[in-house]
């Protein structure tokens, strides 16, 4: 899941319970992070600190070559640990209706895996690498707002805008070779991404 689907999931679920206050809203985030780092048992819904992803796998033949890679064992640590530096919720006249400004915070993101590569050619018996993956994101900042009004009865959920903009200030890839003894690493600056639904 993707990190516009989350804020948006997030959100959705924070519009049914008819929520109209800083307090409820406070509320819910609280309910967000307990059930995170809990899980939800009666659902269920397993625990997610740290947060395991599903097995990724891709291949694609070309005339001239053929490519395969799987991503096994993948895990998100420090997923809990952000602030919220702005949280802002407008109220207006209409309680249906939402406007929520945000910025998110977290100090670090920390994903680990193993992998595997397959690479062939007509001409050739291909070639094979596996390893783990180390990617470390530092600071780590979501920002944006989302309008939105609340179902309920003869109203549907709405929304009528929803921004995000992440930036990171830094990413380190270091990746692991069982044929190699030294890893390859890979660092990027400021990275950014922005997205905006209307």
């Amino acid at each position: 899941m993707n990190r516009t689907c989350i804020i948006l999931l997030l959100f959705g679920i924070f519009s049914l319970i008819q929520a109209d206050s800083w307090k409820t809203l406070q509320w819910f985030l609280e309910c967000c992070e307990k059930a995170i780092r809990e899980g939800v048992p009666a659902i269920p819904v397993p625990k997610h600190d740290p947060f395991k992803f599903k097995d990724l796998s891709y291949g694609r033949d070309f005339t001239i070559f053929s490519i395969s890679f799987a991503l096994t064992n993948n895990v998100l640590r420090n997923i809990l640990k952000f602030s919220w530096p702005v949280l802002n919720m407008t109220d207006y006249t209409n309680p249906e209706r939402n406007f929520i400004i945000y910025d998110i915070y977290w100090p670090s993101f920390n994903f680990t895996g193993d992998y595997k590569i397959e690479y062939k050619t007509p001409s050739s018996e291909g070639k094979k690498f596996n390893g783990s993956y180390n990617i470390l994101l530092n600071h780590i900042n979501w920002s944006g707002d989302v309008d939105f009004i609340q179902p309920c009865q003869n109203i549907k959920m709405q929304v009528d805008k929803f921004s995000l903009k992440s930036k990171v200030k830094d990413v380190k890839v270091i990746a692991l070779c069982v044929h190699q003894k030294k890893p390859l690493s890979l660092l990027l600056k400021n990275w950014t991404y922005e997205a905006l639904l209307k």
